[in-house]
């Protein structure tokens, strides 16, 4: 019978619970409709701040470190295009010059004004440019270059123009095959 009385008690402590809530929301259903908009708000703002914004925040600046990684990667490459570019066109420049003195003792050899030291010094340069690396047979030549002075000569005006022209051409070609930027 206890039970019984325990069941029935709790029947209508449970019934005045539900009774009381109806009548809660029924007098602030206003109250409770704004507290549950206030959350889902704040909810919506914590997320937005909280999660989305920061995870935004890392992706832009992930994309930042790699334009940035790959600006440096083309200032290097332009960087390194531009000092090969301009010690080719240095070599073209040299080689125009070194043409240029070669034909010179060649047309001293060829009117018979240059001695024969001298033509054998050139001999060997011209030979070691066969055994030499390129930066050491240019040494060689500018090294030896400065005791030409002596194995030179003086051409006739129309060799020595034509050779100047030669020099020009030869240089001009050079700033057009690799032009400076």
């Amino acid at each position: 019978m206890n039970d019984l009385k325990n069941r029935r008690h709790y029947k209508t402590k449970l019934y005045g619970a539900i009774f009381s809530i109806k009548i809660m929301l029924k007098n602030n259903w206003l109250k409770i409709a704004v507290l549950i908009m206030v959350l889902i708000v704040g909810s919506s703002i914590f997320y937005y701040f909280a999660i989305s914004l920061p995870a935004k925040d890392i992706k832009i600046i992930k994309l930042q470190q790699q334009e940035n990684v790959a600006n440096e990667r083309r200032e290097q490459e332009a960087k390194e295009e531009t000092e090969k570019r301009t010690e080719d066109l240095n070599n073209c420049i040299w080689g125009a010059g070194y043409e240029y003195t070669f034909g010179w003792l060649h047309e001293c050899e060829k009117l018979n004004l240059l001695s024969q030291a001298c033509i054998s010094e050139r001999n060997k340069i011209n030979d070691s440019a066969t055994t030499l690396p390129y930066d050491d047979w240019k040494s060689a030549i500018i090294n030896k270059s400065k005791t030409w002075d002596s194995c030179s000569c003086k051409l006739p005006h129309d060799i020595a123009t034509n050779l100047d022209t030669e020099r020009k051409d030869a240089r001009n070609e050079c700033y057009l095959k690799y032009p400076p930027r």
